[in-house]
């Protein structure tokens, strides 16, 4: 609210991720599997917090728009970029339609003039523009908000 709307801010970087659980069916060993295949697309399976669950995620190059409410188009959108990727593809899009947390969104960034208004600061991921797959929006938070200038007007008064 203190920078605008989500489409002023929020710049494409033209890609759909999708995450979610799957029944523990894939001999993974410990290991973060993922499989490339042509078109940009990426397959990924890893342990999830229970031996009985793994982690999947389906990504693809694309600018492609998509209902946030509606789950079965969001998998057919998938479905038709994975149909013929090979691999494990067709196993986690039948997952997909079953898991209790499908979630897909576009991948984007943050893209302001500025850092802060008034006593609002960004850090992290929105402050300091990695793409969210870094996995260093905390990272940066922390190393943001311990060097952020001495003579900042930010500080809170007692």
């Amino acid at each position: 609210m203190a920078f605008g709307t989500q489409a002023e801010a929020l710049g494409s970087l033209g890609l759909l991720n999708a995450w979610f659980t799957i029944p523990a069916e894939i001999e993974l060993e410990g290991w973060y599997l993922m499989y490339n295949a042509p078109r940009g697309r990426v397959i990924s399976i890893r342990p999830g917090r229970f031996p009985s669950e793994q982690k999947a995620a389906l990504s693809v190059r694309s600018t492609e728009s998509f209902e946030r409410c509606d789950i079965d188009s969001q998998i057919d959108l998938l479905e038709s970029h994975f149909a013929d990727a090979g691999w494990e593809a067709a196993r986690l899009l039948r997952a997909a339609r079953a898991a209790p947390d499908f979630y897909l969104d576009s991948i984007g960034q943050v893209r302001l003039d500025r850092w802060s208004q008034g006593r609002v600061v960004l850090l992290g991921d929105a402050g300091y523009r990695p793409s969210p797959l870094t996995g260093l929006g905390t990272s940066l938070a922390l190393v943001g908000a311990t060097y952020w200038p001495a003579s900042s007007q930010l500080r809170l008064r007692r």
